[in-house]
């Protein structure tokens, strides 16, 4: 089983974010290089909507007001979950 390597980064001037994958740059391969901007991972999750869930993201716990952010642990290689 093998995880899809999908990426987004978000263009401000667009106001929107640009999806993409290892072979499909198009545009978007020149603000990849800009280090104001980052590129964030799809995780190989979905949400109980079934959209994809990338790095950066803030979850909700449900009936409990809880947020999360999903991040990236280096040093674990793991995404995890830290509370905001």
């Amino acid at each position: 089983m093998s995880r899809e390597l999908k990426f987004r980064v978000y263009i401000r001037e667009f106001s929107k974010y640009i999806y993409f994958d290892l072979g499909n740059f198009d545009y978007s391969d020149r603000y990849l290089h800009q280090s104001d901007i980052p590129v964030e991972q799809f995780t190989g999750m979905y949400d109980k909507n079934n959209k994809p869930i990338y790095e950066g993201d803030v979850l909700e716990r449900q009936n409990a007001r809880y947020y999360y952010k999903v991040e990236y642990c280096e040093k674990k290689c793991c995404i995890y979950l830290p509370r905001l």
